[in-house]
């Protein structure tokens, strides 16, 4: 089987899966720091430092600021436990472009914060497929927007990354 068919199969097979899943609100975010408290989503601080509950249904959620859009940091709440890495590629480069939800920016937020070289190794992967690339170009030029790592050998990726990007547009 060829490279470019193993991983459309692999990740086909994960959206299908992630996809059959009821669908859970996994995150809060303000948008022009309009909601920077919990009040402002209907969660409430819980006796436990940081962790902040949802009194309709217990569940538990953390603060936290993933994702810059042009006015530094929004706030956002992450449900508690936070979705797989498919589920967060699921719900960013796999979802209706169109769709900028909270649920967008922050799994977004979180596969670069959380998983940087994770999302990275996927990425450079998925150029390296052939994939008809054209399709995510959008969404590559967020992510350039938000890649600001610590690491020099990452940002040295991206770059490299982007550039190739670039070639195609």
């Amino acid at each position: 089987m060829k490279l470019k068919s193993k991983i459309e199969k692999i990740h086909l097979n994960s959206v299908q899966r992630v996809s059959e899943k009821p669908k859970l609100l996994n995150f809060h975010m303000s948008f022009r720091f309009d909601k920077t408290k919990p009040e402002d989503f209907g969660l409430i601080y819980s006796k436990q430092e940081n962790l902040i509950i949802d009194p309709k249904d217990g569940s538990q959620w953390i603060k936290r600021h993933l994702i810059d859009l042009g006015w530094g940091l929004e706030v956002a709440f992450c449900r508690l436990p936070y979705p797989t890495f498919d589920e967060l590629l699921v719900m960013s480069i796999y979802s209706n472009s169109n769709n900028k939800s909270a649920d967008f920016y922050c799994a977004l937020g979180i596969l670069i914060n959380d998983y940087s070289l994770r999302f990275l190794d996927f990425t450079e992967r998925l150029f390296d497929s052939n994939h008809d690339l054209h399709k995510y170009i959008g969404f590559y030029q967020i992510v350039k927007t938000q890649i600001h790592h610590h690491d020099e050998t990452i940002n040295k990726r991206w770059q490299v990354f982007f550039e190739r990007v670039n070639c195609l547009m």
